[in-house]
């Protein structure tokens, strides 16, 4: 998962003139995080369950109460473009084998049990922006995702704090007020950058989360070509992509957004200046399919 600024500590010029009772949490998301059933996931401690499975479930949700009140709690995702920032797929996920063999990812190379795949990073870069959405948090729940995003389990970014003047809303009928506002976001360092290989290559599960979650986005707020621009302002898009989606011939069985991620990549690559070419689709292979792991 991927959550993304020029760091600035507690206290900083972005809020100096703010009352302490005026400052309100925030997180940006640019990866998982644009899809809200993943967000709902983190912060309400469902562990048991796929953010899409959620999605389906959330009018119908059994738990306890304490779990349906907090999914009825989580707040509306802003859509924004945020300046300074580079999202691209960067991260390799970790190996348990590295973890406790201490072993190398060339010592893991053909086997297919200890697999990672790359997620989506972001490391600061004048010049370039990133979609995504803020959401306003508790101090609990920032707590929830720092820990998610910086653990030994995750990719390990960095927590750091988006300054506000960076942060462009793009939904027309938001009224949130940036003016006292600490946002939280994940950076990763230049030196940490890994793109996707035939070890690690990009998951089309993933990819579903990410521009689903901008799709979701772009329909709640009426903002035409959103998941579109997501897909543009996304570098290292790669051939080393691996289908697995859980039922790959009928997708929509499992994913009700599977069709419109689709035409959405399709409509990328079609687009001047794109990342995303028609050869890197051409090359996307089904899990377990010959040549996914040379």
């Amino acid at each position: 998962s991927a959550v993304a600024a020029a760091a600035a500590p507690v206290g900083s010029a972005a809020t100096a003139g703010c009352a302490p009772e005026d400052v309100k949490l925030y997180i940006f998301g640019y990866g998982s995080l644009m899809m809200r059933t993943s967000a709902v996931k983190t912060n309400c401690n469902i562990t048991d369950v796929t953010p899409y499975t959620l999605q389906s479930l959330l009018d119908y949700f059994k738990n306890d109460r304490k779990v349906r009140r907090c999914i009825r709690a989580q707040p509306t995702f802003i859509p924004v473009e945020a300046a300074g920032i580079s999202r691209g797929w960067y991260a390799h996920g970790k190996l348990q084998s590295q973890e406790i063999l201490n072993w190398s990812t060339d010592q893991m190379m053909g086997q297919y049990l200890d697999i990672a795949p790359t997620y989506l990073g972001a490391v600061n870069q004048t010049g370039e922006r990133s979609t995504g959405v803020i959401y306003p948090v508790t101090e609990a729940e920032l707590k929830a995702t720092d820990e998610r995003e910086t653990g030994s389990a995750g990719a390990r970014y960095t927590k750091e704090w988006l300054q506000p003047e960076d942060v462009k809303v793009l939904a027309a009928n938001s009224t949130v007020n940036l003016t006292c506002a600490k946002i939280r976001w994940y950076a990763m360092a230049w030196e940490d950058i890994k793109i996707p290989d035939a070890q690690f290559p990009i998951n089309q599960y993933y990819v579903d989360l990410f521009v689903g979650g901008a799709l979701e986005l772009e329909r709640e707020n009426n903002i035409s070509g959103f998941a579109l621009l997501s897909v543009m302002l996304t570098s290292a898009w790669s051939t080393h992509w691996i289908n697995d989606r859980i039922v790959a011939y009928r997708p929509y069985e499992k994913n009700y957004l599977a069709t419109d991620i689709t035409r959405v990549l399709l409509r990328a690559t079609q687009t001047p200046g794109s990342p995303l070419t028609m050869d890197q689709l051409r090359q996307i292979k089904l899990v377990g399919a010959p040549g996914t792991q040379d």
